[in-house]
């Protein structure tokens, strides 16, 4: 047990250590949007909430990969960072293609409470509202047909 908390511990320790290293480094916009593009956990999380512009449609669809297939917290600040740019006009029209609506879908549904809540906040900002409405659906219908399946398994 002692050597658990040591390796714990230490883990603990490099994970702040990077962290602070983190927050003394200076991001430009486009070193922030190759650190969504990677695998790098806590980078990525402080470089979600020092993202303040999206300039084009692919780095729409950088941050919003980062909604599902991640871990927790990559989830919940990158919905949270989409919550603040989509309700501005000048980006709103960067989280309108089907795919991103397909990913709202998703993450409406996600295990987290705070992600589906912010997602069920910023999805009234999208245009396409039956293409919207359409999908949830489907989504429910997924869902009700596994809920047999998942009450017998447990």
């Amino acid at each position: 047990m002692e050597n658990y908390l040591e390796i714990n511990y230490e883990n603990n320790m490099k994970m702040l250590s990077e962290a602070i290293k983190c927050c003394e480094d200076n991001y430009s916009h486009e070193n922030i949007i190759e650190v969504l593009k990677s695998d790098d956990d806590i980078k990525k999380q402080f470089c979600l909430i020092e993202l303040k512009s999206i300039n084009n449609q692919e780095e729409a669809n950088i941050l919003v990969h980062n909604l599902t297939n991640h871990s927790g917290p990559i989830r919940e600040t990158s919905a949270f960072k989409i919550g603040e740019l989509i309700f501005q006009n000048e980006y709103k029209k960067y989280f309108q293609t089907k795919e991103i609506i397909d990913s709202f879908v998703k993450a409406i549904t996600d295990i987290n409470p705070s992600v589906s809540r912010y997602t069920v906040e910023f999805i009234k900002n999208i245009d396409d509202v039956e293409y919207l409405y359409k999908r949830i659906i489907e989504e429910i219908i997924i869902t009700l047909s596994k809920t047999d399946e998942t009450v017998k398994n447990r």
